[in-house]
Protein backbone atom coordinates (compact mmCIF):
# COMPACT_ATOMS: atom_id res chain seq x y z
CA UNK A 1 0.00 0.00 0.00
CA UNK A 2 1.14 3.58 -0.77
CA UNK A 3 2.83 5.48 2.72
CA UNK A 4 0.27 8.20 3.30
CA UNK A 5 1.58 11.16 3.29
CA UNK A 6 -1.84 13.65 3.18
CA UNK A 7 0.19 16.39 4.96
CA UNK A 8 3.45 16.03 2.17
CA UNK A 9 0.12 16.53 -0.27
CA UNK A 10 -1.24 19.63 1.05
CA UNK A 11 1.69 21.40 1.10
CA UNK A 12 3.20 20.33 -2.23
CA UNK A 13 -0.20 22.26 -3.61
CA UNK A 14 1.15 25.17 -2.00
CA UNK A 15 4.76 24.99 -1.64
CA UNK A 16 5.59 23.90 -5.80
CA UNK A 17 4.21 27.22 -6.67
CA UNK A 18 6.71 29.31 -5.46
CA UNK A 19 8.42 28.44 -8.43
CA UNK A 20 6.74 31.18 -10.38
CA UNK A 21 8.93 34.00 -7.86
CA UNK A 22 11.91 32.48 -10.43
CA UNK A 23 10.70 32.03 -14.22
CA UNK A 24 6.66 30.82 -14.33
CA UNK A 25 3.48 31.45 -16.23
CA UNK A 26 0.85 29.64 -14.58
CA UNK A 27 -2.27 28.09 -16.00
CA UNK A 28 -4.33 31.10 -13.91
CA UNK A 29 -1.94 34.21 -14.67
CA UNK A 30 -3.76 36.46 -16.26
CA UNK A 31 -2.69 36.60 -19.82
CA UNK A 32 -2.03 40.30 -20.63
CA UNK A 33 1.49 41.69 -21.11
CA UNK A 34 1.89 43.24 -18.20
CA UNK A 35 1.22 40.42 -15.81
CA UNK A 36 4.35 38.71 -18.15
CA UNK A 37 6.31 41.67 -17.74
CA UNK A 38 5.78 41.74 -13.57
CA UNK A 39 6.54 37.68 -13.28
CA UNK A 40 10.04 38.36 -15.99
CA UNK A 41 10.73 41.31 -13.11
CA UNK A 42 10.47 39.08 -10.30
CA UNK A 43 12.74 36.41 -11.72
CA UNK A 44 15.37 39.49 -12.01
CA UNK A 45 15.18 40.01 -9.19
CA UNK A 46 15.38 36.73 -7.66
CA UNK A 47 18.46 35.88 -9.69
CA UNK A 48 19.89 39.40 -8.35
CA UNK A 49 19.43 38.10 -4.77
CA UNK A 50 20.65 34.39 -5.53
CA UNK A 51 23.93 36.24 -6.82
CA UNK A 52 24.25 38.24 -3.88
CA UNK A 53 23.75 35.02 -1.35
CA UNK A 54 26.60 33.23 -2.37
CA UNK A 55 28.89 36.16 -1.61
CA UNK A 56 27.62 36.17 1.75
CA UNK A 57 28.42 33.41 4.09
CA UNK A 58 27.18 35.55 7.70
CA UNK A 59 24.58 33.34 9.95
CA UNK A 60 22.87 36.52 11.04
CA UNK A 61 22.38 38.37 7.44
CA UNK A 62 21.08 34.95 6.12
CA UNK A 63 18.53 34.84 8.83
CA UNK A 64 17.76 38.14 8.52
CA UNK A 65 17.35 37.81 4.50
CA UNK A 66 15.10 34.71 5.10
CA UNK A 67 12.81 36.26 7.13
CA UNK A 68 12.14 39.07 4.02
CA UNK A 69 11.79 35.94 1.40
CA UNK A 70 9.20 34.95 3.77
CA UNK A 71 7.38 37.77 3.17
CA UNK A 72 7.91 37.96 -0.37
CA UNK A 73 6.20 34.32 -0.43
CA UNK A 74 3.00 35.42 1.24
CA UNK A 75 2.66 38.40 -0.89
CA UNK A 76 2.96 36.12 -4.28
CA UNK A 77 0.23 34.45 -2.83
CA UNK A 78 -2.09 37.16 -2.70
CA UNK A 79 -1.35 38.22 -6.12
CA UNK A 80 0.50 41.32 -4.25
CA UNK A 81 3.74 40.51 -7.29
CA UNK A 82 4.85 44.75 -6.63
CA UNK A 83 5.09 43.85 -2.77
CA UNK A 84 6.84 40.49 -3.49
CA UNK A 85 9.22 42.33 -5.83
CA UNK A 86 10.13 44.76 -2.84
CA UNK A 87 10.45 41.91 -0.15
CA UNK A 88 13.15 40.16 -2.70
CA UNK A 89 14.70 43.67 -2.47
CA UNK A 90 14.60 43.98 0.97
CA UNK A 91 16.06 40.23 1.52
CA UNK A 92 18.91 41.38 -1.01
CA UNK A 93 19.61 44.60 1.26
CA UNK A 94 19.81 42.44 4.66
CA UNK A 95 22.59 40.26 2.98
CA UNK A 96 24.96 43.64 2.52
CA UNK A 97 27.24 44.08 5.37
CA UNK A 98 27.48 47.74 6.48
CA UNK A 99 24.65 50.40 7.04
CA UNK A 100 21.11 50.09 6.06
CA UNK A 101 20.48 51.32 2.67
CA UNK A 102 19.85 54.78 2.16
CA UNK A 103 16.72 56.65 1.05
CA UNK A 104 18.40 56.71 -2.41
CA UNK A 105 18.68 52.93 -2.69
CA UNK A 106 15.61 52.23 -1.66
CA UNK A 107 13.99 54.42 -4.03
CA UNK A 108 16.30 52.95 -6.60
CA UNK A 109 15.13 49.40 -5.63
CA UNK A 110 11.39 50.69 -6.56
CA UNK A 111 12.15 51.35 -10.15
CA UNK A 112 11.86 48.72 -13.05
CA UNK A 113 13.10 49.13 -16.50
CA UNK A 114 11.07 48.04 -19.41
CA UNK A 115 12.25 47.62 -23.03
CA UNK A 116 9.71 48.40 -25.59
CA UNK A 117 11.15 44.59 -27.54
CA UNK A 118 13.96 42.49 -26.37
CA UNK A 119 14.36 40.79 -30.26
CA UNK A 120 14.99 43.62 -33.09
CA UNK A 121 16.05 43.68 -36.45
CA UNK A 122 19.59 45.37 -36.71
CA UNK A 123 17.92 47.81 -39.64
CA UNK A 124 16.27 49.25 -35.80
CA UNK A 125 17.68 52.84 -34.84
CA UNK A 126 16.21 53.44 -31.75
CA UNK A 127 15.16 51.44 -28.98
CA UNK A 128 12.11 53.02 -26.41
CA UNK A 129 12.67 51.81 -22.82
CA UNK A 130 10.12 52.81 -20.07
CA UNK A 131 11.34 53.25 -16.30
CA UNK A 132 8.41 53.25 -14.14
CA UNK A 133 7.35 52.30 -10.93
CA UNK A 134 7.12 48.71 -9.48
CA UNK A 135 5.69 49.09 -6.19
CA UNK A 136 5.08 52.61 -4.54
CA UNK A 137 6.82 54.27 -2.09
CA UNK A 138 6.41 57.15 0.15
CA UNK A 139 10.19 57.91 -0.59
CA UNK A 140 11.09 61.27 -2.33
CA UNK A 141 12.66 61.00 -5.33
CA UNK A 142 16.66 61.92 -5.40
CA UNK A 143 17.15 65.31 -6.19
CA UNK A 144 18.73 65.20 -9.72
CA UNK A 145 18.30 62.28 -10.61
CA UNK A 146 19.19 60.96 -14.02
CA UNK A 147 18.35 57.38 -15.06
CA UNK A 148 21.54 56.47 -18.00
CA UNK A 149 21.17 53.01 -20.47
CA UNK A 150 23.75 51.82 -22.51
CA UNK A 151 23.83 48.58 -24.68
CA UNK A 152 26.90 46.89 -24.06
CA UNK A 153 28.52 45.77 -27.44
CA UNK A 154 27.05 48.82 -29.58
CA UNK A 155 28.79 51.75 -29.14
CA UNK A 156 27.43 54.88 -29.18
CA UNK A 157 24.13 53.61 -27.98
CA UNK A 158 23.77 55.11 -24.77
CA UNK A 159 21.00 57.73 -23.37
CA UNK A 160 20.88 59.64 -20.33
CA UNK A 161 17.71 61.72 -18.67
CA UNK A 162 16.92 63.48 -15.63
CA UNK A 163 14.11 61.62 -13.42
CA UNK A 164 10.96 64.66 -13.49
CA UNK A 165 7.85 61.96 -13.16
CA UNK A 166 7.37 58.33 -13.53
CA UNK A 167 6.92 56.37 -15.68
CA UNK A 168 9.42 58.40 -18.17
CA UNK A 169 10.83 56.92 -21.25
CA UNK A 170 13.70 57.34 -22.81
CA UNK A 171 14.66 56.72 -26.18
CA UNK A 172 17.91 54.35 -26.73
CA UNK A 173 20.02 55.03 -29.56
CA UNK A 174 20.80 52.09 -32.28
CA UNK A 175 24.00 52.94 -34.19
CA UNK A 176 24.52 50.25 -36.70
CA UNK A 177 24.30 47.74 -34.39
CA UNK A 178 25.81 44.17 -34.48
CA UNK A 179 23.98 41.28 -34.66
CA UNK A 180 24.17 39.20 -31.34
CA UNK A 181 22.97 39.07 -27.61
CA UNK A 182 23.84 41.96 -25.71
CA UNK A 183 23.18 43.70 -22.01
CA UNK A 184 21.22 46.78 -21.74
CA UNK A 185 22.58 48.36 -18.71
CA UNK A 186 20.60 50.68 -16.41
CA UNK A 187 21.69 52.57 -13.89
CA UNK A 188 20.41 55.43 -11.38
CA UNK A 189 22.89 58.90 -10.99
CA UNK A 190 22.27 60.70 -7.94
CA UNK A 191 24.71 63.18 -6.59
CA UNK A 192 28.14 61.29 -6.20
CA UNK A 193 26.03 57.96 -6.19
CA UNK A 194 25.98 55.30 -9.03
CA UNK A 195 23.17 53.05 -8.30
CA UNK A 196 23.08 49.63 -10.97
CA UNK A 197 19.71 48.77 -11.94
CA UNK A 198 19.58 45.99 -13.78
CA UNK A 199 20.50 44.27 -16.44
CA UNK A 200 18.95 42.38 -19.23
CA UNK A 201 19.63 40.45 -22.74
CA UNK A 202 18.86 42.29 -25.91
CA UNK A 203 18.84 40.37 -29.35
CA UNK A 204 19.74 41.79 -32.75
CA UNK A 205 19.50 40.10 -35.47
CA UNK A 206 19.84 40.76 -39.76
CA UNK A 207 16.89 40.62 -41.57
CA UNK A 208 14.84 38.85 -38.87
CA UNK A 209 11.42 38.69 -40.45
CA UNK A 210 12.70 37.44 -44.03
CA UNK A 211 14.25 35.17 -41.47
CA UNK A 212 11.49 34.19 -39.91
CA UNK A 213 9.07 33.98 -42.79
CA UNK A 214 11.70 31.29 -45.10
CA UNK A 215 11.97 29.30 -41.90
CA UNK A 216 8.03 28.92 -41.60
CA UNK A 217 8.08 28.03 -45.05
CA UNK A 218 9.74 25.10 -44.75
CA UNK A 219 8.04 24.05 -41.40
CA UNK A 220 4.34 24.51 -42.84
CA UNK A 221 5.24 21.25 -45.07
CA UNK A 222 6.27 19.26 -42.71
CA UNK A 223 3.70 16.84 -41.87
CA UNK A 224 1.46 17.22 -38.57
CA UNK A 225 1.21 13.29 -38.35
CA UNK A 226 2.29 12.08 -34.78
CA UNK A 227 3.89 9.04 -35.93
CA UNK A 228 6.41 11.41 -38.40
CA UNK A 229 7.12 13.51 -35.44
CA UNK A 230 11.00 13.79 -34.91
CA UNK A 231 12.78 15.56 -32.19
CA UNK A 232 14.67 17.61 -34.63
CA UNK A 233 11.37 18.90 -36.42
CA UNK A 234 9.69 19.54 -32.69
CA UNK A 235 12.31 20.94 -31.37
CA UNK A 236 12.89 23.41 -34.22
CA UNK A 237 8.95 23.93 -34.31
CA UNK A 238 9.09 24.73 -30.69
CA UNK A 239 11.80 27.40 -31.08
CA UNK A 240 10.33 28.91 -34.09
CA UNK A 241 7.52 30.11 -31.19
CA UNK A 242 9.80 31.40 -29.36
CA UNK A 243 11.38 33.68 -31.66
CA UNK A 244 8.34 34.64 -33.26
CA UNK A 245 6.86 35.70 -29.56
CA UNK A 246 10.15 37.56 -29.04
CA UNK A 247 9.96 39.39 -32.04
CA UNK A 248 6.28 40.45 -31.67
CA UNK A 249 8.01 42.12 -28.91
CA UNK A 250 6.21 40.20 -25.69
CA UNK A 251 7.85 39.59 -22.46
CA UNK A 252 8.39 36.14 -21.78
CA UNK A 253 9.69 34.34 -18.41
CA UNK A 254 13.50 35.08 -18.87
CA UNK A 255 16.18 36.50 -21.34
CA UNK A 256 17.21 34.23 -24.36
CA UNK A 257 19.89 34.39 -26.45
CA UNK A 258 17.56 35.32 -28.81
CA UNK A 259 20.08 35.70 -31.95
CA UNK A 260 22.29 32.73 -31.04
CA UNK A 261 18.59 30.62 -30.61
CA UNK A 262 18.18 31.56 -34.33
CA UNK A 263 21.00 31.12 -36.41
CA UNK A 264 20.93 27.51 -34.76
CA UNK A 265 18.01 27.34 -35.44
CA UNK A 266 17.73 27.95 -39.27
CA UNK A 267 20.97 25.43 -39.41
CA UNK A 268 19.03 22.58 -37.49
CA UNK A 269 15.58 23.61 -39.39
CA UNK A 270 17.85 22.48 -42.89
CA UNK A 271 18.97 19.33 -40.98
CA UNK A 272 15.29 18.57 -40.23
CA UNK A 273 13.97 19.48 -43.24
CA UNK A 274 16.45 16.51 -45.45
CA UNK A 275 15.63 14.06 -42.57
CA UNK A 276 19.63 14.46 -41.35
CA UNK A 277 20.12 14.52 -37.24
CA UNK A 278 20.94 17.61 -35.77
CA UNK A 279 20.77 16.79 -32.14
CA UNK A 280 23.64 14.57 -31.01
CA UNK A 281 26.97 14.20 -28.92
CA UNK A 282 28.65 16.43 -31.35
CA UNK A 283 26.94 19.55 -30.10
CA UNK A 284 27.43 20.45 -26.82
CA UNK A 285 26.70 23.69 -25.24
CA UNK A 286 22.71 24.48 -23.47
CA UNK A 287 19.83 23.76 -25.98
CA UNK A 288 15.94 24.35 -26.11
CA UNK A 289 14.22 20.95 -27.13
CA UNK A 290 10.89 18.88 -27.23
CA UNK A 291 11.91 15.38 -26.96
CA UNK A 292 9.44 12.52 -28.59
CA UNK A 293 8.81 10.23 -26.62
CA UNK A 294 7.49 6.50 -27.20
CA UNK A 295 4.18 6.78 -25.69
CA UNK A 296 3.76 10.04 -28.18
CA UNK A 297 4.57 12.87 -25.58
CA UNK A 298 6.15 16.05 -26.81
CA UNK A 299 8.20 17.58 -23.92
CA UNK A 300 9.48 20.08 -23.68
CA UNK A 301 13.32 20.38 -21.96
CA UNK A 302 16.74 22.42 -21.77
CA UNK A 303 19.56 20.66 -22.14
CA UNK A 304 23.10 20.71 -21.11
CA UNK A 305 25.99 18.40 -23.09
CA UNK A 306 29.50 18.74 -21.65
CA UNK A 307 32.50 18.55 -24.12
CA UNK A 308 32.88 15.06 -22.95
CA UNK A 309 30.06 13.95 -24.70
CA UNK A 310 32.11 14.06 -28.11
CA UNK A 311 34.21 11.35 -26.72
CA UNK A 312 31.06 9.02 -27.52
CA UNK A 313 31.50 7.46 -24.11
CA UNK A 314 28.95 6.53 -21.47
CA UNK A 315 27.96 9.87 -19.62
CA UNK A 316 25.86 10.04 -16.07
CA UNK A 317 22.39 11.88 -16.67
CA UNK A 318 21.32 14.27 -14.30
CA UNK A 319 17.31 15.23 -14.71
CA UNK A 320 16.08 18.00 -12.81
CA UNK A 321 12.34 18.43 -12.15
CA UNK A 322 11.43 22.08 -11.41
CA UNK A 323 8.67 23.24 -8.85
CA UNK A 324 4.64 23.70 -10.09
CA UNK A 325 4.17 26.10 -12.30
CA UNK A 326 7.65 26.77 -13.36
CA UNK A 327 9.25 25.63 -16.42
CA UNK A 328 12.59 24.33 -17.74
CA UNK A 329 14.22 27.28 -17.82
CA UNK A 330 14.00 27.14 -14.22
CA UNK A 331 17.20 25.13 -12.79
CA UNK A 332 19.21 26.87 -15.47
CA UNK A 333 18.11 30.56 -14.61
CA UNK A 334 17.38 30.43 -10.69
CA UNK A 335 18.13 27.99 -8.51
CA UNK A 336 21.21 28.97 -7.48
CA UNK A 337 21.41 31.19 -10.84
CA UNK A 338 22.01 27.77 -12.79
CA UNK A 339 24.23 26.28 -10.30
CA UNK A 340 23.77 23.01 -11.40
CA UNK A 341 24.69 23.69 -15.01
CA UNK A 342 28.10 24.50 -13.27
CA UNK A 343 28.59 21.35 -11.46
CA UNK A 344 27.01 18.99 -14.45
CA UNK A 345 30.09 20.91 -16.59
CA UNK A 346 32.51 20.46 -13.60
CA UNK A 347 32.06 16.51 -13.80
CA UNK A 348 30.96 16.08 -17.64
CA UNK A 349 27.27 14.68 -16.70
CA UNK A 350 24.57 15.49 -18.96
CA UNK A 351 21.81 17.81 -17.93
CA UNK A 352 17.88 17.55 -18.56
CA UNK A 353 15.54 19.66 -17.36
CA UNK A 354 11.69 18.97 -18.24
CA UNK A 355 8.86 21.18 -18.03
CA UNK A 356 6.43 19.69 -16.13
CA UNK A 357 2.81 20.75 -14.64
CA UNK A 358 0.73 19.68 -11.44
CA UNK A 359 -1.56 17.98 -13.19
CA UNK A 360 0.26 16.20 -16.29
CA UNK A 361 3.50 15.11 -14.76
CA UNK A 362 6.12 13.88 -16.19
CA UNK A 363 7.67 10.96 -18.10
CA UNK A 364 10.47 10.57 -16.79
CA UNK A 365 11.63 6.73 -17.92
CA UNK A 366 10.52 8.11 -21.43
CA UNK A 367 12.65 11.02 -21.18
CA UNK A 368 15.47 9.13 -19.85
CA UNK A 369 14.91 6.84 -23.17
CA UNK A 370 14.95 9.62 -25.62
CA UNK A 371 18.14 11.09 -24.24
CA UNK A 372 19.71 7.64 -24.31
CA UNK A 373 19.04 7.85 -28.17
CA UNK A 374 20.54 11.29 -28.43
CA UNK A 375 23.74 10.96 -26.66
CA UNK A 376 26.05 8.19 -24.92
CA UNK A 377 23.76 8.04 -21.42
CA UNK A 378 25.36 5.43 -19.05
CA UNK A 379 21.80 4.02 -18.05
CA UNK A 380 23.66 2.64 -14.86
CA UNK A 381 23.88 6.55 -13.57
CA UNK A 382 20.61 7.99 -14.10
CA UNK A 383 20.15 10.91 -11.01
CA UNK A 384 17.00 12.41 -10.08
CA UNK A 385 16.77 15.72 -8.30
CA UNK A 386 13.64 17.85 -7.95
CA UNK A 387 12.24 20.85 -6.01
CA UNK A 388 8.82 21.48 -4.33
CA UNK A 389 6.28 19.50 -6.62
CA UNK A 390 9.52 17.92 -8.80
CA UNK A 391 10.43 16.71 -5.72
CA UNK A 392 7.37 14.35 -5.43
CA UNK A 393 7.45 13.66 -9.15
CA UNK A 394 11.37 12.48 -8.22
CA UNK A 395 10.30 10.70 -5.44
CA UNK A 396 7.29 8.66 -7.25
CA UNK A 397 9.48 8.05 -10.72
CA UNK A 398 12.28 6.21 -8.37
CA UNK A 399 9.95 4.21 -6.51
CA UNK A 400 7.73 2.76 -9.51
CA UNK A 401 11.00 1.93 -11.44
CA UNK A 402 13.58 1.84 -8.41
CA UNK A 403 16.10 -0.30 -11.16
CA UNK A 404 16.54 2.49 -13.87
CA UNK A 405 17.96 5.19 -11.20
CA UNK A 406 21.08 5.78 -8.78
CA UNK A 407 20.21 8.00 -6.41
CA UNK A 408 17.27 10.92 -5.36
CA UNK A 409 17.89 13.81 -4.48
CA UNK A 410 14.23 15.60 -2.85
CA UNK A 411 14.56 19.11 -2.15
CA UNK A 412 11.69 21.59 -0.27
CA UNK A 413 8.66 18.60 -0.54
CA UNK A 414 8.12 15.61 0.55
CA UNK A 415 6.12 13.01 -1.43
CA UNK A 416 4.15 9.28 -1.67
CA UNK A 417 5.35 5.85 -2.90
CA UNK A 418 4.94 1.90 -2.56
CA UNK A 419 7.57 0.48 -0.45
CA UNK A 420 9.53 -2.29 -2.28
CA UNK A 421 12.51 -4.50 -1.82
CA UNK A 422 13.85 -2.74 -5.01
CA UNK A 423 14.11 0.55 -3.18
CA UNK A 424 15.40 -0.64 -0.30
CA UNK A 425 18.67 -0.07 -2.42
CA UNK A 426 18.19 3.63 -3.83
CA UNK A 427 19.99 6.15 -1.99
CA UNK A 428 18.06 9.19 -1.06
CA UNK A 429 18.78 12.95 -0.21
CA UNK A 430 16.27 14.97 1.46
CA UNK A 431 16.87 18.24 2.26
CA UNK A 432 14.45 20.78 3.40
CA UNK A 433 15.20 24.83 5.00
CA UNK A 434 14.11 25.38 8.53
CA UNK A 435 12.24 27.98 7.97
CA UNK A 436 10.20 26.21 4.91
CA UNK A 437 6.53 25.54 4.91
CA UNK A 438 7.04 21.96 3.30
CA UNK A 439 9.44 21.25 6.06
CA UNK A 440 6.69 18.67 7.77
CA UNK A 441 6.34 16.89 4.26
CA UNK A 442 10.00 16.51 3.91
CA UNK A 443 10.49 15.15 7.68
CA UNK A 444 7.87 12.99 6.82
CA UNK A 445 9.05 11.81 3.76
CA UNK A 446 12.77 10.92 5.55
CA UNK A 447 10.89 8.72 8.66
CA UNK A 448 8.48 7.13 5.99
CA UNK A 449 11.66 5.84 3.68
CA UNK A 450 13.76 4.86 6.70
CA UNK A 451 10.44 2.66 8.00
CA UNK A 452 10.12 1.45 4.34
CA UNK A 453 13.81 0.03 5.17
CA UNK A 454 15.43 2.13 2.29
CA UNK A 455 19.54 1.63 3.37
CA UNK A 456 20.33 4.54 2.66
CA UNK A 457 18.40 8.05 3.36
CA UNK A 458 20.03 11.40 3.69
CA UNK A 459 18.36 13.58 5.96
CA UNK A 460 19.52 17.22 6.11
CA UNK A 461 17.82 20.37 7.64
CA UNK A 462 19.57 23.81 6.58
CA UNK A 463 19.20 26.42 9.32
CA UNK A 464 18.03 29.59 8.68
CA UNK A 465 16.72 28.87 4.91
CA UNK A 466 13.03 28.60 3.32
CA UNK A 467 11.30 27.56 0.37
CA UNK A 468 12.94 29.87 -2.38
CA UNK A 469 16.16 29.16 -1.09
CA UNK A 470 16.97 25.85 -0.68
CA UNK A 471 17.76 24.27 -3.93
CA UNK A 472 20.89 27.08 -3.82
CA UNK A 473 21.95 26.09 -0.59
CA UNK A 474 21.21 22.51 -0.92
CA UNK A 475 22.76 21.85 -4.10
CA UNK A 476 26.69 21.62 -2.93
CA UNK A 477 25.61 18.34 -0.81
CA UNK A 478 23.20 17.09 -3.14
CA UNK A 479 26.26 16.49 -5.67
CA UNK A 480 28.75 15.17 -2.79
CA UNK A 481 25.75 12.83 -2.56
CA UNK A 482 25.51 12.20 -5.77
CA UNK A 483 29.76 11.43 -6.35
CA UNK A 484 29.31 8.73 -3.50
CA UNK A 485 26.74 6.87 -4.82
CA UNK A 486 28.53 7.13 -8.27
CA UNK A 487 31.39 6.21 -6.43
CA UNK A 488 30.15 2.93 -4.65
CA UNK A 489 31.16 -0.79 -6.68
CA UNK A 490 28.70 -1.19 -9.35
CA UNK A 491 28.31 2.19 -9.97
Amino acid sequence: MNVPLRRCRLVSLRCGILGVLGLAWLAFEPASASAQADRYELGRRLRAFEIEWDQVADPAARTKACQALKSAVNAFFSFRLGEAGKAIGEARFALRPGPEPTATERWADSLVVKPDGRLLDTSTTELPVTIASFYPTNLPQPAGARIRLSLEGVPGSTVEGLVVGLPMTLTLPLKRPASGDHVLKSELISASTTINLGSETISLADNLDDRIIALKKIMDVWPDDPKSATVDRESARGQLRLIESLAAHLTLESDFPADRILTNLEVQTRAADQSEPYLGSDRTGQFWVTLVTNSGRKVACRLFVPEAAKKDEPLPLVVALHGAGGSENMFFDTYGHGAIVDRCRERGWLLVAPRSTAFGGVPVDEIVEEMAELYPVDLKKILLVGHSMGAGQAVAASAANPSKFTAVAALGGGGSFRPSAALKTMPFFVGIGSEDFAHDGASSLADDLKKAEVTTVVYREYPNVEHLAIVQVALPDVFKFFDECLARPGK
